[in-house]
């Protein structure tokens, strides 16, 4: 399990606890992200309130092609957005309310993210490029 700790959140990102045989969708209650066409593995990303940590914001079911293949996954506390990019697609979430602000399915993998200081991220693929503001507002 992968944890990113940021001044209000704590993230965890990992295998789910209770897996359905042959990844039954409909058996699961969380917000689906689809990284792939092909879902063979799934990621569960789940944020809670780190004044409270039993208190549970959030979780969203990643799926995804490849094990081996984890989630890039950029916090920018400032704004309270989560990027996060995993096979061949991006996503923005805002932290505190768990909404996607940003999708986007891509023609070639994801590989990783880049906080420049001009206030960008930058994501990379491998035949795309990305920016966004810290807001999570795709820019080019």
């Amino acid at each position: 399990m992968r944890t990113i700790q940021g001044k209000q959140y704590i993230i965890n990102i990992g295998k789910p606890k209770k897996c359905p045989p042959r990844l039954r969708l409909e058996d699961w209650e969380y917000e689906i992200l689809r990284a792939t066409d092909k879902t063979r593995f799934s990621s569960l990303i789940e944020c809670r309130n780190k004044s409270i940590p039993s208190n549970w914001i959030w979780t969203k079911l990643l799926l995804q092609n490849s094990k081996e293949l984890e989630p890039d996954v950029l916090l920018i506390e400032a704004t309270e957005r989560l990027f996060i990019g995993v096979e061949e697609s991006i996503f923005v979430l805002d932290v505190s309310s768990g909404k996607v602000l940003f999708q986007q399915k891509l023609f070639a993998p994801f590989l990783a993210f880049y906080h420049t200081e001009l206030s960008a991220v930058v994501a990379l693929c491998e035949l795309e490029v990305f920016v966004f503001d810290n807001e999570g507002q795709f820019r080019w």
